[in-house]
């Protein structure tokens, strides 16, 4: 992860719902991989290893989306947001269950990053017309 400050100039330059984006793309393509190739337990660590790396790096550019789309009402939509998160995590275990192959799983995860990262770009859209 000591990468990312490396990045912090060029990645500056992008807007933060396309940072955010880019990087839930970036961990369902990691995660789609993993499914695909079965990998042995140094590769599984890598994979699952630049997943999180991903994830990272996209947490701040998903707060401060959120943030810049909640104008006056900060504070309730990050609450909100973290709320989520910690559901969300709360829910990992069980998703793990429900599938019943490895494979499953990293499609199915990979498969919610992407709607993720699509609804993050909606949003940005969506707000687009209404900002002055």
């Amino acid at each position: 992860m000591s990468w990312v400050p490396l990045l912090t100039p060029w990645l500056a330059r992008l807007g933060a719902p396309v940072r955010a984006a880019a990087f839930l793309l970036l961990g369902a393509a990691v995660l789609a991989v993993t499914g695909a190739t079965v990998p042995g337990a140094v590769g599984l660590a890598v994979l699952l290893a630049l997943c999180v790396a991903a994830i990272t790096a996209g947490l701040p550019a998903l707060n401060e989306s959120i943030a810049a789309l909640a104008e006056g009402s900060r504070g309730t939509a990050l609450a909100l947001f973290s709320f989520f998160l910690a559901v969300g995590s709360s829910l990992g275990p069980l998703a793990a269950a429900t599938f019943t192959g490895f494979n499953l799983l990293m499609y199915g995860l990979a498969g919610a990053m992407v709607v993720a990262a699509l609804a993050v770009l909606a949003s940005r859209a969506i707000t687009a017309g209404r900002r002055p």
